[in-house]
């Protein structure tokens, strides 16, 4: 019967209608019945030439499709194959034909033909997986391997490492969304310039849409009386205007290397129009003192504060020590109004306090301090700062709705910080620092963004936004508007702009928007600051650490000029100037020459004490193979190779047989040349070691930097007849052909990038009936098949994803058999061989499978021996899956059935006994691949 048509249905038409499915409501009763397709009858809904099956995904699935839909009684269908190729998966314009009796009716299949695929491209995660426990004892690390402070919004990071540490941390990136692509350029050098010493990731999402970029710097510490100091003035750093409507922050930083005390400085916010002579004035309301902020200090109580105005006192409460690369918030809430409390996952209580998301400390608000009255306070501390609220709007943190301007001033004199005299008189600060316009125009650091955003011009003046000065940017400017940092357009500027709708328009929803544009306030990036550096760097030679004269400069070669000495010398500032005292270019340098080097600001220089002699550094590159390792290292000019590994050794097992040069440093890249670490995290969070394979390159680079040889790995008793399958992301099971750990909504490019086969070999992804799968997601019951370089051995490995249910799979495996799992059959099984010892010794079972034999009638066999005609039925061991092989034994002419023979020991080295054995028996040894080592006749 035909709920929407009203009728009955001919049982003898070839129709299919959708099945019905329930839903439920809280209490468990039957809410509603829902369609899980839609199907045209007779053409009431035809798109087509012919009737139709709505309501399908990419890549459904032809079980779910009968599964849900309805025929007659004896009514027969079948798939007809748009591309003629039988599959697992629909695809758009197959059709699904229905018989029955002499009627027959196609449907046309209408699948959606591109697959869901996400515009995210942020990381989860950035780890060190190698991370020594120095490392991760140190501040920020917490124990683990996560790099300190990794945020998914924020992309720049600075990574401290020990004086010891001489080789580039192989970092493991891990995005949000497991499919995005993901290219990461690894550091060259942990003690180079700025860019050789910074990782870059770049996040591709699935869609290829989107991209972020990511970067991580390597600074090595060094003491204290090795940094050259660089005293700068406090700038400000980041700016967070209307965010969520009412809160605005403003982030102050240090690029120097040595300690600001912020209490020689005043932080002021004005109203719109302002002229700068009004910036600072006299001030007798004691509800606007709070626009002029000394930092470490605070007025006197309201009852006191008309017989002194604007005169600050110590509060002690205050740390105001700002220290090397630091940076401090503060922050204003319009009205005092807790407008966090709704948003934040906390939801703590409106009148208590609430969690601060940018810089995780407590606000603390109405309860902890009594009424709100119009005494502010700041509590600042490093990275942090405590808000007490007031009830007046003004504070010293510009809102940028308002259009206001934030003004950073330096304290002339020791007066007004000693009680002296009142806040007041402009002669007693100097402006460092400028946020704004005298115009009060609205901020945009760059025009384009300062235009109305096109169909959003209404939500303009309450649009979150950031704004963050770039990482080369180290010195204030107190100049307004475009005259200052401001500029025309991106490029120019001394800002990066970034608003709510950037990251609503990269499917992040609002409420998360308004508060993750923030993430990372408190710490800010700076480049290094190298004007005032006179120290220089070498490749090729030994630099001592340190800037005060003398430094010394060891293995430079007799016979050096000057000219090519320089070339060898990486300037910190392509403003730096070399000398080498008393001599030209085309002079050859001498044990005892001097270089002076004098930094781009000339305020600096440091002589280097040359040392010379015959040989220099050492430039060999060569690995050598440890004595019983059994394996052999040949090298050939820049290239080298290493044979003899054993199959399924680890990356740390192979290194620790290898001896590389002195003072050399060694890397391992995979194909992408990305670098690997010895172990990495899986996708169930715990540690894998690495394993060695075929595409993995061994780099060796000499203490002089002049050698450089690649290393490819060679296994032993791998040939152009093996197919094998590895991985640095999945844990494969040779002996069970099996590939796991994988994670579930993993799409086929992202699972065939993880995966490596040996040298020459193909592989593919392919369906559960044989059929290549190019695109969409990984079916669990899909296959990896490895076809050997001479084409004549194909080996299947199966599927087992994170969160399936154990025991899953429903298959076997042979080292002495030939199982093909794509036709499902199992050959070379010996005439009269037990049928005990065939389920006991010669097939092995995926992982909490049953076995069962059965007989030509389907009948169980558990004695007696297999015969011709017999199959193997294989369950899965949660009782899902269900496949049958069939079997088939060895022709054999006359009696000459095999014995049971004895062979040990078992696991055999060098030497293997066999006993049993008939006159006459080949005897055949097979590697765990399948391939022939020994014939003995």
């Amino acid at each position: 019967f035909d709920l929407e048509l009203g009728a009955a249905i001919d049982a003898t038409k070839a129709l299919v209608l959708p099945r019905l499915v329930s839903s439920f409501d809280f209490s468990g009763s039957v809410k509603s019945w829902d369609n899980v397709y839609e199907v045209t009858c007779e053409g009431q809904y035809n798109t087509t030439a012919m009737d139709s099956v709505f309501g399908m995904g990419f890549a459904h699935r032809v079980d779910s499709l009968f599964k849900y839909l309805e025929k007659a009684n004896g009514a027969e269908w079948e798939i007809v194959w748009v591309d003629g190729k039988a599959r697992a998966d629909l695809k758009m314009g197959d059709i699904l034909r229905v018989s029955n009796g002499g009627a027959t009716k196609d449907y046309y299949l209408k699948v959606s033909d591109v697959p869901i695929e996400s515009a995210n491209s942020f990381l989860k995660a950035i780890k060190w997986p190698d991370a020594p426990t120095e490392v991760r004892n140190m501040a920020g690390w917490n124990g683990k391997d996560v790099i300190p402070g990794f945020m998914s919004y924020v992309y720049s990071y600075v990574i401290k490492l020990p004086p010891t540490t001489k080789d580039v941390p192989a970092l493991t990136v891990h995005p949000s969304d497991l499919n995005a692509k993901v290219t990461v350029e690894p550091a060259v050098s942990v003690l180079g310039l700025d860019a050789e010493r910074t990782t870059t990731v770049t996040v591709l999402s699935e869609d290829g849409t989107i991209s972020s970029v990511y970067t991580v710097r390597f600074d090595v510490e060094k003491p204290s009386s090795f940094v050259q100091p660089v005293s700068a003035e406090p700038l400000f750093t980041r700016f967070l205007t209307n965010i969520a409507v009412y809160d605005h922050y403003v982030e102050i930083s240090n690029p120097g290397t040595t300690p600001i005390n912020l209490s020689k400085y005043m932080l002021v916010s004005s109203e719109p129009g302002t002229s700068p002579a009004d910036i600072i004035r006299p001030n007798n309301a004691y509800g606007n003192a709070p626009r002029w902020y000394v930092f470490g200090y605070v007025y006197a109580p309201e009852s006191e504060f008309s017989s002194k105005p604007m005169v600050v006192q110590p509060d002690y409460q205050v740390n105001p020590i700002l220290g090397p690369g630091k940076s401090i918030t503060l922050s204003v809430r319009v009205n005092g109004d807790f407008y966090w409390d709704w948003l934040n996952p906390s939801r703590k209580n409106r009148s208590s306090m609430n969690l601060n998301p940018y810089t995780d400390i407590t606000f603390c608000h109405i309860a902890q301090f009594g009424a709100i009255t119009s005494d502010p306070a700041f509590y600042l501390a490093e990275n942090k700062v405590y808000y007490r609220a007031g009830s007046d709007w003004w504070g010293p943190v510009a809102r940028g709705r308002e259009k206001h301007i934030q003004s950073l001033y330096k304290i002339k004199n020791d007066s007004i910080t000693r009680g002296l005299k009142p806040i007041g008189n402009p002669a007693d600060f100097e402006l460092i620092d400028l946020m704004g316009t005298y115009d009060g125009a609205d901020w945009h650091p760059y025009d384009t963004l300062g235009k109305p955003i096109p169909g959003k011009s209404g939500w303009w003046p309450y649009l979150g936004r950031s704004t963050e000065r770039k990482p080369e940017v180290w010195k204030p400017n107190k100049l307004p508007g475009i005259q200052g940092s401001w500029a025309l357009t991106a490029e120019e500027s001394e800002w990066i702009m970034n608003t709510e709708f950037n990251l609503r328009d990269r499917g992040i929803d609002w409420a998360q928007a308004v508060w993750q544009i923030g993430l990372g306030l408190g710490t800010h990036v700076f480049a290094p600051v190298t004007d005032n550096s006179s120290t220089i760097l070498s490749k090729v030679y030994k630099v001592s650490d340190g800037y005060s004269s003398p430094q010394t400069i060891k293995g430079v070669v007799t016979g050096t000029s000057v000219a090519d000495f320089k070339t060898n010398i990486i300037k910190k500032n392509p403003g730096q100037m070399l000398e080498v005292v008393g001599k030209n270019n085309a002079d050859n340098v001498a044990t005892g020459d001097v270089l002076k080097v004098t930094s781009a600001d000339e305020s600096n220089t440091t002589e280097y004490t040359l040392t010379v002699s015959n040989t220099g550094l050492s430039d060999n590159a060569t690995l050598i193979a440890k004595d019983g390792s059994g394996l052999s290292v040949d090298v050939a000019g820049n290239a080298g190779t290493i044979s003899g590994i054993p199959l399924g050794i680890t990356m740390e097992q192979l290194l620790l047989q290898l001896i590389k040069p002195a003072n050399s440093t060694l890397k391992l890249f995979d194909p992408s040349m990305n670098l690997v670490p010895l172990q990495v995290t899986t996708a169930d969070n715990n540690y894998m070691k690495v394993k060695a394979s075929g595409e993995m390159i061994i780099e060796v680079t000499s203490e002089n930097s002049m050698n450089k040889i690649n290393y490819s790995l060679s296994f032993a008793g791998v040939g152009n007849d093996a197919a094998i399958l590895f991985s640095n992301l999945y844990d494969i099971d040779q002996d069970r052909d099996l590939v796991s750990l994988i994670p579930l909504g993993t799409n086929v490019a992202n699972m065939l990038s993880n995966l490596i086969a040996n040298e020459g070999a193909t592989l593919k992804l392919i369906d559960k009936v044989g059929t290549e799968r190019e695109v969409g997601d990984v079916a669990v019951d899909d296959n990896i098949m490895v076809t050997s370089p001479d084409g004549t051995v194909t080996r299947v490995y199966y599927l087992n994803f994170i969160g399936e249910n154990f025991g899953a799979d429903a298959y076997v495996t042979s080292k002495v058999l030939i199982v093909n799992q794509l036709d499902l059959t199992i050959v070379g099984v010996p005439v009269n061989t037990p049928a005990s010892f065939f389920l006991s010794g010669l097939v092995i079972p995926a992982t909490g499978a049953k076995l069962v034999l059965l007989d030509a009638d389907n009948n169980e066999v558990t004695s007696g021996v297999v015969l011709g005609g017999y199959k193997l039925q294989v369950t899965s061991g949660d009782n899902i899956k269900t496949v049958v092989y069939s079997i088939s034994v060895n022709v054999s002419v006359g009696n000459t059935g095999i014995d049971l023979v004895k062979v040990y020991p078992n696991p055999a080295s060098d030497q293997i006994q066999i006993e049993g054995l008939r006159e006459g028996c080949k005897v055949i040894v097979t590697s765990i691949l399948g391939r022939t080592m020994k014939i003995v006749d």
